[in-house]
């Protein structure tokens, strides 16, 4: 049976690790906005059922993103409240988006030697050395980037960004964030030329460690189910599904 306690913990912790710039809390739905900025951080997130009736706080959601002037997003996991949500969206038109659910892996801690013969840089604060590189191997659009380092500066936790170089050139980037006992593993990127060649289990590996330094004897991560080589490689790691998330979409007015 799955642990909702657990589940609500990581939930929070990775809201913790990305924090969105506005966080509203309605009757146990989180509702988060970031500039558009990733679905995790701009979509509703029904963690408990509350008091409320169903209908009114959908539409309540529906005009509070419409406000914002964004299509209103929910994302459900394997716990959303109340048990009837998912179908009331269906009813209203909700789709469920394309992109593949994600899984949120869990892991004891363990330290291990990095292997390579590359050089790993870490830095405890988001800044440029690491931000610029990590942007141009993710692909993240020039207009997004000042979200992104607004939201990545207002991590309250333990961070750990980290980049592998090789001479000037940045091959692989990813960051860690702890807190309570946990290491999250966040935005895992590897440069196309530099795949299968353990970097990504290197930097992995290096944030787990960076983790048990401090304190850390577990760890998760999030992962699209639909990316067979990161599985293998996180399966490998210790790494073991909990639960998963995916979202359906109400697209606003003005898109259609």
């Amino acid at each position: 049976m799955l642990d909702k306690a657990l589940v609500l913990q990581l939930e929070h912790l990775a809201f913790r690790a990305m924090p969105a710039l506005k966080t509203e809390d309605y009757d146990g739905w989180l509702l988060r906005f970031a500039d558009g900025y990733t679905g995790r951080a701009n979509s509703v997130n029904p963690l408990e059922g509350g008091d409320m009736d169903l209908h009114t706080k959908i539409d309540y959601c529906e005009a509070r993103y419409d406000q914002e002037g964004m299509a209103t997003l929910f994302r459900l996991t394997d716990i959303y409240q109340p048990v009837e949500l998912e179908e009331e969206l269906i009813k209203r038109g909700y789709q469920r988006r394309i992109d593949a659910p994600v899984g949120i892996y869990t892991a004891p801690v363990t330290v291990s030697p990095i292997t390579i013969n590359t050089t790993i840089k870490t830095f405890s604060q988001p800044e440029m050395n690491w931000l610029q590189p990590y942007t141009m191997l993710a692909g993240t659009p020039s207009r997004a980037v000042p979200t992104l380092q607004n939201m990545l500066n207002r991590i309250e936790d333990e961070t750990c960004f980290a980049i592998i170089q090789q001479g000037e050139e940045t091959l692989a980037a990813g960051m860690g964030v702890y807190k309570d006992g946990w290491v999250g593993v966040f935005n895992i990127v590897v440069g196309s030329r530099h795949r299968r060649q353990g970097l990504g289990r290197a930097l992995v590996q290096s944030l787990l460690n960076w983790g048990a330094q401090g304190g850390a004897e577990n760890a998760y991560l999030q992962v699209v189910l639909s990316n067979e080589p990161a599985l293998a490689l996180y399966s490998q790691l210790g790494f073991s599904p909990l639960y998963r998330y995916w979202y359906r979409l109400k697209i606003h007015s003005d898109q259609l």
